[in-house]
């Protein structure tokens, strides 16, 4: 697989441009295939967009180009309704018209019911093999499950405000609004509301901090360290 516009044969660092410059249009007759250089050139107005729709119009018409080896993520905002790629309303089967299916790895979860509540659960890699997400759908719909549940993976992923796994709970609550915090047997965790986002502290990191109050039984925000950091981000779309 080669760039459309400067012929650089690199398949394997080509990146997806979104035809319509809307990231979150992932459906693949919105998508070119192109090599870094030509991307930062066609956001900057260098290649002018009627140059790129008629290019993909015509790589259209060539079978060859519908076969898709690698996706080079470009994308790792965290934003409201949307994770990267992966934006609200997606089926686990719109994940593989964008995805090669080397790039997705099918697992089967379990919920309270064994063997009743069956989840399809999803682990995304990059192009070049790294673990990113895992999403899960809604349960017992197969392919046309609409995705409820993204676990982060990576800390390349962050929000607006910079906000990702390994960022300090301090940092965290100088930024977001936080609350509904709960105790877990090995963590703690409290939500982000706009981003229906759920983070965790693991407890190991809180030995010697007074963070619950047994008498109200509740968590004390103010005397969960700063500098702990997110362990875990768990993005659910009802």
């Amino acid at each position: 697989m080669f760039c459309p516009f400067c012929e650089s044969i690199e398949g394997e660092l080509l990146e997806f441009h979104h035809i319509d410059e809307d990231p979150s249009n992932t459906v693949f007759e919105n998508l070119l295939a192109v090599c870094s250089n030509c991307h930062t050139k066609i956001g900057a107005g260098l290649i002018p967009k009627e140059v790129v729709e008629n290019t993909k119009l015509e790589l259209s018409k060539n079978d060859s180009y519908l076969v898709r080896d690698k996706y080079r993520f470009d994308n790792f905002k965290i934003m409201e309704n949307r994770v990267g790629i992966i934006s609200k309303g997606m089926t686990l089967e719109d994940v593989y018209k964008v995805l090669p299916q080397s790039q997705v790895l099918k697992t089967i979860s379990y919920g309270e019911n064994d063997n009743i509540d069956l989840y399809d659960s999803y682990k995304i890699f990059d192009f070049n093999g790294e673990h990113l997400l895992t999403i899960e759908g809604r349960p017992n719909q197969g392919l046309n499950a609409q995705i409820e549940l993204i676990l982060i993976i990576s800390s390349k992923f962050k929000t607006d405000n910079n906000i990702g796994l390994g960022s300090y709970f301090g940092f965290v609550r100088s930024k977001e609004i936080t609350g509904n915090y709960f105790p877990d047997i090995d963590f703690i965790g409290f939500k982000v509301d706009y981003l229906n986002a759920i983070c965790c502290i693991y407890k190991s990191q809180l030995t010697g901090c007074e963070w619950y109050d047994h008498i109200e039984n509740k968590i004390i925000p103010d005397k969960i360290f700063n500098l702990a950091r997110i362990d875990s981000i768990a993005i659910h779309w009802d």
